[in-house]
């Protein structure tokens, strides 16, 4: 009787295991069949982690040969139609910003849905983050970072001046910083830096910090005007103080700060890379509130790999996507080297995020990032968003030429709602 039983445990654990192993020869079986080849448009920031990512993929999938092409960021994005049909080398595989995959998801000839892929990992991600590339019940993109912004401090102009960074609360506080630093420095040092290349996303971010829902919303109009007047009204104060510095570019914007012309920057995560190398007296502080006590987290549009729909080969596509954005300590190493801030959840149990750095006044500043990133308000994007940065461009260029509030403000508001108005469907 007990050789019985023996022998009717031993069946059944040899059958078990038997079809748990035909399973793992099903499951190498599929990754088996994944053969041929990837060809990946990556924006210039994103390039290098890709490329890291894809020789880690072909050791895993030796029959898929990954082309990785460099590309600018009006390459991907506003130009990418024109740059798509032009190539004799079609991408699989887009670096996308979440405001242009909202304009081309529109046509269901050039993004091909990836709503199997993101669904499977939505708890390992905000919420709103994944509402960024979600179209009506299908998600576009599946996101690589967040673009969360805090303010870089010089402690040696601030302590100068008698302030101290959480005497730097608001935008209030800025302003008063800045009467007493032109005092100081004979107007030799300015308060406040900004990339004139970059006006645009310096209204973006705004506009994210005042919580609006969308650039645009016709239904809520006072409440679009009111909060705009608010943003242009500071830039305004900003430029009236005659103490801020308009550079050409973003480079010249930090080089001027690491040199001790400017006390404050606003930047992001890839910052810690062009200022933490230095041991310059630079800390890091969530951004000024717009009023004592109000929001002081804000971010602007992020990166999303997506798949053209005429990709001959997504299966092997949305298997890369998986592996690379998926691989905590990669991205984790990513944040380090490349600036690249992470949004799949799980990173953030990593040490990294708890950590201190010395050259930065011994602050969390991964930490104080992944604060930013999760306390910073949603904005859903509209199919004519990524027109609205020239329009944001533009409003910030003519207050810094002289133009007044109001009428600044007047044709912000037309120029939007004649865009609105222009790409209703018919």
């Amino acid at each position: 009787m007990v050789k019985k039983k023996m022998a009717v445990l031993l069946f059944i654990v040899f059958l078990f295991t038997g079809c748990f192993s035909d399973r793992k020869d099903i499951k190498n079986n599929e990754d088996s069949r994944l053969k041929g080849d990837l060809t990946i448009w990556a924006e210039e920031q994103y390039f290098s982690y890709l490329k890291d990512s894809s020789k880690r993929f072909k050791e895993k999938y030796p029959d898929i040969n990954i082309n990785i092409v460099s590309k600018t960021e009006e390459e991907v994005n506003n130009k990418f139609i024109h740059n798509y049909n032009t190539a004799q080398e079609k991408p699989d595989i887009i670096t996308m910003k979440s405001s242009f995959i909202s304009a081309y998801s529109q046509n269901k000839d050039v993004l091909n849905p990836l709503t199997n892929l993101a669904g499977k990992y939505e708890k390992n991600f905000i919420k709103a983050r994944l509402e960024e590339v979600k179209m009506e019940n299908d998600y576009y993109g599946f996101p690589i970072d967040a673009k969360p912004a805090v303010l870089f401090y010089r402690k040696d102009i601030l302590e100068s001046i008698g302030f101290f960074p959480e005497d730097i609360n608001s935008w209030k506080s800025v302003l008063e910083a800045s009467e007493k630093l032109k005092l100081a420095a004979q107007n030799k040092k300015k308060i406040f830096g900004i990339s004139s290349r970059d006006y645009n996303k310096l209204m973006a971010l705004f506009a994210n910090q005042c919580s609006m829902e969308s650039y645009f919303k016709g239904d809520n109009i006072d409440t679009t005007i009111s909060r705009y007047e608010k943003i242009l009204s500071l830039i305004k104060a900003l430029i009236e103080t005659s103490n801020i510095g308009v550079y050409e570019s973003e480079q010249e914007m930090i080089e001027g700060f690491k040199k001790g012309n400017i006390a404050l920057i606003i930047g992001f995560p890839d910052y810690v890379q062009k200022l933490g190398s230095d041991n310059l007296p630079v800390g890091v502080k969530s951004l000024p509130a717009f009023e004592p006590g109000g929001n002081t987290s804000a971010q602007i549009p992020a990166y999303n790999l997506t798949i053209s729909n005429y990709s001959k080969n997504k299966e092997a596509a949305e298997k890369f996507i998986e592996f690379a954005l998926t691989d905590t300590q990669a991205l984790a190493d990513a944040m380090i080297k490349q600036g690249i801030f992470p949004v799949y959840t799980p990173v953030y149990n990593k040490e990294i995020f708890d950590s201190r750095i010395e050259a930065l006044s011994k602050d969390k500043v991964y930490g104080i990032f992944e604060k930013t990133y999760k306390n910073s308000p949603s904005i859903k994007y509209n199919s004519y968003d990524f027109h609205i940065e020239n329009i944001f461009h533009s409003s910030i260029e003519n207050m810094v030429k002289g133009e007044n509030v109001e009428s600044v403000l007047n044709k912000l508001i037309k120029d939007m709602n004649e865009l609105v108005i222009k790409k209703q469907p018919d």
